[in-house]
């Protein structure tokens, strides 16, 4: 995992599966969100391409209060990226008002079929 200068990914990135979703998770500190005036999240491929542009709010906080996952003071933004069986890289990027990258992280994963226990 590659990780930019910044400090406001330090929580990471991940992928995770609800039913045959993949879904990329990205928590955040509000501290972060409000003091460094973040205001998306940006998710390349790994070619370069623009795959997903996310909004972030410090005001998203009361919409993530009864999240499952999202602890005091946090917020969890997901992004649905395929269903599974669902391989992938992503540079994230997190960029202020003024559109500056303030931090940056690069996450790989793989989400396979789901495998049954069956014979």
């Amino acid at each position: 995992m590659a990780h930019g200068d910044g400090d406001v990914l330090d929580g990471g990135a991940f992928a995770r599966v609800e039913g045959s979703d993949v879904r990329v998770a990205v928590p955040l500190s509000v501290a972060d969100v409000e003091d460094r005036s973040i205001d998306e999240l940006r998710l390349y491929e790994a070619g370069g391409d623009l795959a997903h542009a996310i909004p972030v709010s410090p005001g998203d906080a009361d919409l993530m209060a009864n999240k499952q996952g999202v602890g005091q003071g946090q917020l969890r933004y997901e992004q649905y990226v395929g269903r599974r069986p669902f391989h992938g890289r992503y540079r994230i990027v997190a960029v202020d008002r003024e559109g500056d990258p303030v931090d940056s992280l690069t996450i790989e994963f793989n989400c396979f079929p789901e495998v049954s226990d069956q014979e």
